[in-house]
């Protein structure tokens, strides 16, 4: 099983909730991708096989990010960004409507299906690319309920609050 180490960053900006999730990939498995991505067999990624390639990614990896503000489930749109990045990374970036939640204090909850797939190590960052204007949200794990074989938690599931969106 290859294990993909993943950092995740949350924000609100102008009654969104979004989500950059950076994966970490081994050896093997960038390998495996670049060999996904190579449409043609001819050795090598061109730049629209490389956007096809990100674009199936985010759409499996959005499918698999489950967000929900008091309860209430939140879609995702597609991608708005995504990327590769030094080292083996690849960064995606998310965003859904809040819709109709006031000014009050919330209770959210991610839910992350592609750590059932591919379990490592998870951070969450609370400063770095989050956009100038944007509301940091406080956060935390949530305790693991379920384990795979080999002691693997089964689901990474994080818990964050919004205070007075904007």
């Amino acid at each position: 099983m290859d294990h993909v180490d993943r950092t995740l960053t949350l924000w609100v900006q102008e009654g969104r909730l979004f989500v950059a999730c950076r994966l970490q990939l081994t050896l093997r498995m960038a390998l495996l991708q670049f060999h996904a991505a190579d449409a043609d067999r001819d050795g090598t990624v061109s730049a629209p096989e490389l956007a096809n390639f990100l674009e199936a990614s985010a759409v499996r990896l959005r499918g698999l990010l489950r967000a929900e503000i008091g309860g209430r489930p939140l879609a995702w749109d597609a991608a708005i960004h995504t990327s590769l990045e030094p080292g083996l990374a690849q960064r995606f970036v998310f965003s859904a409507p809040l819709g109709d939640v006031g000014t009050e204090r919330w209770e959210g909850r991610l839910s992350d299906g592609f750590s059932v797939h591919y379990p490592g190590h998870y951070r969450f960052l609370n400063s770095g690319e989050i956009p100038a204007g944007a509301q940091r949200l406080v956060a935390e794990f949530a305790p693991e309920t379920e384990r795979l074989p080999g002691g693997h938690p089964a689901r990474v599931v994080v818990k964050f609050s919004i205070a007075a969106v904007p």
